[in-house]
C-alpha cells in the first residue's frame, strides 16, 4: 500500500466527520420541522393502502405550437459537478501521472469516463458547465478547504493529501468536453486569494501567479468567466458559518490557523449580510483581473429556507443581487435530503425517489417569483449546481445505488428543473472505481462503473442521456387536461402527485418537437393521449424501461431502447408506457 492509499484510507479521521456532519444534518432538520420521525416508519408506509388514487380516463395532454410566442427558452439542463473523490492527471504528470509514489491518477477507468462525457451531448447543442467545486471548497466543520496555489506553485512537492491542480482539473473538464466554472474559497480563504487564483487563470501580465501557469501550461489564460462565490455559505456544515475557536481555519475566527481575514472577525457567514458584503470584495478582487466576470452566488438548499427563507435571505443579500455582475443565485438539491427537512423522512421509500420532485415546484415558483422582484435590468438566473437522488446526509442509510430507481429520481428531477425554466443544472457525479473511505463520496455519485476493462453506464447516465438527446431549443407549452394522480403518505405527511410527469420541446425553426414522459408507477403501465398542434411527418421514440426499479448490482441493467409503444392519428396521439419508466417521443412537422 502507498502512502497515498494509506492517508485514504485513515477511517478514524473520516468517522469522526461524518459523525459530526450527520448529528448538524439532524439539528438542521429539526430546526426546520421541529423534530422527525424515525426513517423505519416511512420505510413501514410503503405499501398499497397508503396510496389514494382518483379515477380518470386516459391521462391527457395538449401540446402547443411552435413559434406561438408561450415557449420558454431551454435552460442549459445538461451539466456536471465534479465530487469529492475524483482525481486525475495526464499520464507525464510528475506528481500523479505514471508510477508515482503518491498514486497514479491516470488510469483507463478515469479516461474512458472522460470520453463518454464528451459523448453526451444536449440536443440544443449547448456545451455542458462542468463544476469544479474544491471538493468541498470552502471546507466542512471549520476543516481547511481548497487553496490553488498549494498545487500550482512551482516549488511544491508531492504528498499524500493532493488535490487536484489546477491545470488536472481543466484537463479533465477540457477532455470531458465542457465549459468549466471555478468555485472560490469563502469559507476558509479571502477575497485577496480570490483575485490571486484570477491572475492564475486569466492573467496576462508579470507575476508569479501566471509564471506558475506557464510553468506547468498553458501560456495562455484559461479566460475563465464564470466565478462562483462559496460552497453552501448559508448551511452549518460549512466552514466560515460560524466563529470562535471550535473553527480552527474560518475566516470569521480571530485565531483561525492560516491567519483568517481580520477584517471579517466574528463576522460570520450565518448572518447574510455579512456574506453579501465579504462577497462584493472577492467580486472587487477578481474584477481587478477579470473586468467581464459573471458571478454565480449561493443561494440555498432546495428547501428555500437557508438565512431565514426566501425574503429575509433576498432582503439581507440585496446589496450583492443587485449588483450587475451577480448573474446566477445558486440551488443545490439532493432529494430525499431535502425531503427530510420538509418532513418526509424516508430515504429509501421508492415513491419519494420517482416521484419526490413534486413539493418542489412551489419552491422553485416561489424563488422565481421572489427573484423577479429585485430590481436589476437582467434578471438573475436560476442555477442548481449540485442535485442528486441522495446526498451526504444519506450516507450509511441509502441502500439502492446500483439500482434503476436511482435514475429515475434523476429524471424526475430534470422534467422538475425543465417545467419550472431552471436556467442551469449540473447533476453531482464522482469518477472514482477504486474503494475509497473519502468522506462526502458516496457510490451512487458515479454515473458509470467499471467492469473487465469496461465501463458501464450505471442508471443515473443512462437516463440523463436519454433526456439530453431530445432536449431542444425552446421548452414547448405542453398543457395537462387530466390526469391520475396518488397521495402518498410518509411519517403521517402527505402529498398529491400526478402518475405521469411530462415535458415537451419545440426545435428552434419550428421542425421538429419532443415529448418526455415519466411513468411514476411502480406496478403498472399507463396511457396517456396527446393533442398534437398538427399532423406529424414522422415520429419516433426512445425509452429506458427497467424490468424492475430495484434490481441490484447486476450490470445488464437496460440501456436507452426505441420504443413503439404509441401510434398517431392525425393529430391525436396515444401511448402506452411501461411501469417506473421514462420514455422520449420525437415528431417532425411537413
Amino acid at each position: 500500500m502507498t502512502t497515498h492509499d494509506f492517508a485514504r484510507h485513515r477511517a478514524w479521521r473520516w468517522i469522526l466527520l461524518v459523525t459530526l456532519l450527520m448529528a448538524l444534518g439532524a439539528l438542521w432538520a429539526c430546526a426546520s420541522n421541529g423534530g422527525d420521525d424515525d426513517d423505519d416508519a416511512a420505510e413501514e408506509t410503503d405499501d398499497d393502502d397508503d396510496d389514494t388514487e382518483e379515477e380518470f380516463d386516459p391521462n391527457h395532454f395538449t401540446l402547443g405550437a411552435p413559434g406561438t410566442g408561450d415557449e420558454e427558452p431551454t435552460g442549459r439542463l445538461i451539466g456536471w459537478n465534479i465530487g469529492r473523490g475524483t482525481y486525475y492527471a495526464a499520464s507525464d504528470d510528475p506528481f500523479h501521472g505514471d508510477g508515482s509514489e503518491f498514486g497514479d491518477w491516470n488510469t483507463p477507468s478515469r479516461e474512458a469516463a472522460m470520453q463518454s462525457f464528451s459523448l453526451l451531448r444536449p440536443g440544443t447543442g449547448e456545451t455542458p458547465y462542468m463544476r469544479f467545486s474544491g471538493l468541498q471548497i470552502d471546507g466542512n466543520l471549520g476543516a481547511d478547504g481548497y487553496h490553488f496555489w498549494n498545487f500550482v506553485d512551482p516549488d511544491r512537492v508531492a504528498a499524500d493529501t493532493d488535490n487536484m491542480a489546477v491545470f488536472n482539473y481543466m484537463d479533465f473538464i477540457d477532455k470531458s468536453d465542457c465549459l468549466p466554472t471555478v468555485t472560490l474559497n469563502f469559507g476558509s480563504g479571502t477575497a485577496a486569494e480570490a483575485g490571486d487564483y484570477a491572475q492564475y487563470l486569466n492573467g496576462t501580465g508579470v507575476n508569479k501567479y501566471v509564471l506558475a501557469r506557464k510553468n506547468w501550461g498553458p501560456d495562455s489564460p484559461y479566460n475563465q468567466k464564470i466565478f462562483e462565490i462559496g460552497n453552501e455559505v448559508y448551511g452549518a456544515w460549512n466552514t466560515g458559518y460560524g466563529a470562535g475557536s471550535v473553527y480552527p481555519y474560518s475566516y470569521a475566527n480571530p485565531d483561525a490557523v492560516n491567519g483568517g481575514d481580520p477584517d471579517w472577525y466574528n463576522k460570520p457567514s450565518k448572518n447574510a449580510a455579512n456574506f453579501a458584503a465579504r462577497a462584493l470584495e472577492y467580486i472587487d478582487e477578481v474584477q481587478k483581473v477579470t473586468p467581464d466576470a459573471e458571478f454565480w452566488v449561493p443561494l440555498s438548499q432546495a428547501t428555500m429556507d437557508a438565512w431565514g427563507g426566501l425574503t429575509s435571505a433576498i432582503n439581507d443579500l440585496n446589496p450583492l443581487l443587485t449588483d450587475p455582475a451577480v448573474t446566477a443565485v445558486v440551488i443545490h438539491h439532493y432529494k430525499v435530503d431535502d425531503l427530510k427537512n420538509l418532513g418526509w423522512d424516508g430515504k429509501n421509500d421508492p415513491r419519494l425517489l420517482i416521484a419526490g420532485a413534486e413539493p418542489f415546484h412551489a419552491k422553485f415558483q416561489q424563488l422565481k417569483s421572489a427573484l423577479a422582484a429585485i430590481p436589476r435590468e437582467t434578471p438573475l438566473k436560476v442555477a442548481v449546481t449540485e442535485y442528486h437522488t441522495a446526498g451526504a446526509f444519506s450516507s450509511f442509510e441509502f441502500d439502492r445505488e446500483d439500482q434503476p430507481i436511482v435514475g429515475l429520481g434523476i429524471a424526475d428531477m430534470l422534467i422538475l428543473y425543465a417545467q419550472e425554466d431552471v436556467d442551469i443544472a449540473m447533476q453531482h457525479m464522482a469518477v472514482l472505481f477504486e474503494s475509497t473511505s473519502e468522506l462526502l463520496f458516496e457510490k451512487w455519485y458515479n454515473p458509470f462503473r467499471y467492469i473487465d476493462s469496461k465501463l458501464v453506464e450505471m442508471p443515473s447516465f443512462v437516463v440523463t442521456k436519454l433526456i439530453a438527446n431530445h432536449l431542444l431549443e425552446r421548452r414547448a407549452d405542453l398543457r395537462t387536461e387530466q390526469a391520475q394522480e396518488t397521495t402518498v403518505s410518509v411519517n403521517s405527511v402527505s402529498f398529491t402527485y400526478p402518475i405521469l410527469t411530462a415535458v415537451a420541446f419545440h426545435a428552434a425553426d419550428g421542425g421538429e418537437s419532443t415529448i418526455i414522459v415519466l411513468n411514476r408507477d411502480l406496478e403498472s403501465e399507463r396511457e396517456f393521449t396527446v393533442d398534437l398542434p398538427a399532423d406529424p411527418q414522422a415520429e419516433s421514440g426512445s425509452i429506458y424501461a427497467p424490468s424492475t426499479y430495484e434490481e441490484n448490482a447486476s450490470f445488464s441493467k437496460p440501456g436507452i431502447k426505441s420504443w413503439n409503444g404509441f401510434e398517431v392519428n392525425g393529430t391525436r396521439l396515444t401511448a402506452t408506457i411501461p411501469p417506473h419508466s421514462v420514455a422520449a417521443i420525437r415528431l417532425t412537422w411537413p
